[in-house]
């Protein structure tokens, strides 16, 4: 499995939905490839779109083309990176129904240290904050990572944050602190466009 993350910023929200809309309506019921998009334009206008895909070889109807024009649309210097290892992925059916959804995107000199702190940090993490409803946690062989955390609402999000946090759970962001370099974006989405696939679930 792997994913796409699409990022850029647009003054267009109402327009960047659409074309989003309008691909996962073309979407034939036996397409195999596709299991999810999560997609959104923050408050400061950077848009994000991150799309699982079950393999580098699916054959998704209308995927380059979707990819073409959603990059044209954006402004400034859009991006598109597949993160072909998903090490942590826990999106159950709650998550299509996530209220907030918080994008972090950060870069490491050593993959294997990451995905392994990944394999820790997820079910400490998932313990202590019931908030958040699904996880999905990638990697590319360049050192860059993407992390996305689904939470039921971002009032729920914020008032967890705002308790004192757990000393394990302290402990477990500061090891990856240090793993990144720099402090890594975070792009917040308070008005989600979640779309799954019947592969979501499984």
């Amino acid at each position: 499995m792997l994913v796409e993350v699409m990022t850029g910023t647009t003054g267009n929200p109402d327009g960047m939905r659409r074309l989003i809309s309008d691909w996962v309506a073309d979407l034939s019921p036996g397409t195999t490839g596709w299991r999810g998009t999560t997609a959104g334009v923050a408050a400061d206008g950077t848009f994000i779109a991150m799309t699982e895909i079950d393999s580098a070889t699916a054959q998704i109807p209308g995927h380059d083309r979707w990819r073409t024009a959603t990059l044209a649309a954006l402004e400034g210097e859009p991006s598109s990176l597949v993160y072909d290892r998903v090490t942590v992925r826990e999106l159950p059916g709650d998550a299509a129904t996530a209220g907030f959804v918080q994008f972090v995107l950060r870069k490491v000199p050593n993959r294997a240290d990451v995905e392994k702190y990944f394999t820790d940090f997820d079910p400490a993490y998932a313990a202590l904050r019931p908030d958040c409803v699904g996880r999905l946690m990638a990697s590319r062989a360049d050192g860059q990572l993407v992390g996305a955390f689904y939470f039921s609402s971002e009032a729920d999000a914020r008032a967890a944050e705002a308790q004192e946090m757990a000393p394990e759970l302290a402990d477990l962001i500061q090891r990856g602190q240090a793993l990144s370099v720099g402090l890594g974006t975070y792009i917040d989405l308070t008005t989600p466009w979640i779309y799954r696939s019947s592969l979501a679930m499984a």
